[in-house]
């Protein structure tokens, strides 16, 4: 019996570690993406891709729903998924890839603040320290430069925490108003909604197909966001499903701690430098998002 919880211990953080390395690797895919494509044409084909891959599960729970459930699915992928995509594949026009997944590793502590606010729920002493904590961190990464030091704002930071925003949204959303429905249902069905939009903005409102004829690099470009869409989307979140069904939503709720970790290393790999300032926002968030999820 102690082998066998012991043996599911280990592929339970096998899993952790397998989700930390697939969403801390997606911003230097992003990076790579956008050497030839733009943060439009990213994030459509990124989404339009994710939603092709989860078509067969789309389509076995399309016809299982009700009217209002449509809805809030529809809702649920463009604030979880569709906006905050291009969201983060603009802040990497202008932000280095480490930097974008740091800031994304704040989404515990908009998740928590949101179900305050919006939904009433119980915030306890450590909680609220945490948010002001990480909120204080990400200003510094607002606020410094690795270059030029302090004074010099970027107002794309700001774009990553607008995502991590409307991801605390979506986190509540599913929570109290998408509450006993299967999760592949959630995820393939809102995927199949927001698919559909991307496809449309990728085919007919972009230079994607020309770009993919004629560009440089541009079949490079796009295996590195299929690889985004299909393994670091789709089979990502069908992987934190299975995660959350073996445990429970504070453990996968760590892979925030791993996120940033691995932005960092291949931000470094890749040539990529942060300021004394810079290092000292990444412990400062990692702090906060620790106290958020201490209960």
């Amino acid at each position: 019996m102690q082998q066998e919880s012991i043996h599911k211990n280990i592929i339970n953080w096998g899993i952790l570690v397998l989700l930390g390395l697939t969403w801390g690797s997606s911003f230097i895919l992003m990076k790579k993406g956008l050497q030839v494509f733009t943060a439009q044409e990213l994030g459509a084909l990124r989404i339009f891709a994710a939603a092709v891959f989860l078509l067969p599960w789309s389509l076995i729970h399309i016809g299982q729903l009700h009217g209002h459930q449509y809805r809030y699915l529809l809702l649920s992928g463009l604030i979880g998924t569709l906006v905050p995509a291009f969201l983060v594949a603009q802040a990497q026009t202008q932000l280095d890839s480490a930097v974008s997944g740091i800031l994304n590793s704040l989404v515990p502590v908009f998740v928590l603040l949101i179900g305050n606010v919006w939904f009433r729920q119980a915030m306890v002493r450590n909680e609220l320290l945490g948010a002001l904590i990480g909120l204080f961190g990400a200003s510094l990464l607002i606020f410094l430069s690795a270059e030029q030091g302090i004074g010099c704002v970027n107002y794309y930071a700001l774009l990553p925490l607008a995502a991590c925003c409307l991801y605390g949204l979506n986190t509540n959303l599913i929570k109290y108003r998408l509450q006993g429905l299967p999760s592949t249902a959630i995820i393939s069905v809102s995927f199949l909604f927001i698919g559909a939009i991307a496809g449309v903005v990728l085919f007919t409102q972009t230079d994607f197909v020309r770009k993919l004829r004629v560009a440089e690099g541009a079949s490079i470009a796009m295996g590195y966001v299929l690889l985004l869409g299909i393994w670091g989307t789709a089979i990502a979140q069908l992987f934190l499903i299975k995660l959350i069904q073996r445990t429970s939503p504070v453990f996968a709720s760590m892979v925030a701690f791993l996120i940033p970790v691995v932005a960092l290393a291949w931000g470094v790999l890749d040539g990529e430098v942060l300021g004394l300032g810079q290092c000292l926002g990444v412990v400062i968030i990692l702090g906060g998002v620790y106290l958020v999820n201490k209960r």
